[in-house]
């Protein structure tokens, strides 16, 4: 390809995003399209009440970053583990 017909392509190219981003610009906003904020609400803990092991027997305690102690820079082995050793009957 010559470098004139490339240059052709390139202006064309950005000629066709300018104008798409001149139309969507142009175009009307929808009333309907934004989404309204919502909060998550959280089940209040009383202090006075302790908390049920059956309770959180379902729940995982998240793991911290600096809790899981693992290191991204040690050496790891990707090789398969050997095959088993034949049976001989």
């Amino acid at each position: 390809m010559s470098s004139r017909l490339r240059n052709v392509f390139l202006y064309g190219a950005l000629a066709a995003t300018l104008a798409a981003v001149w139309w969507s610009q142009r175009l009307p906003e929808e009333e309907d399209a934004v989404v309204e904020n919502t909060e998550r609400v959280r089940p209040a803990i009383r202090s006075d009440q302790p908390a049920s092991s059956a309770a959180n027997a379902g729940q995982k305690k998240p793991v911290r970053l600096a809790e899981a102690k693992l290191d991204a820079f040690a050496p790891r082995d990707w090789t398969p583990p050997p095959p088993p050793p034949p049976k001989y009957t």
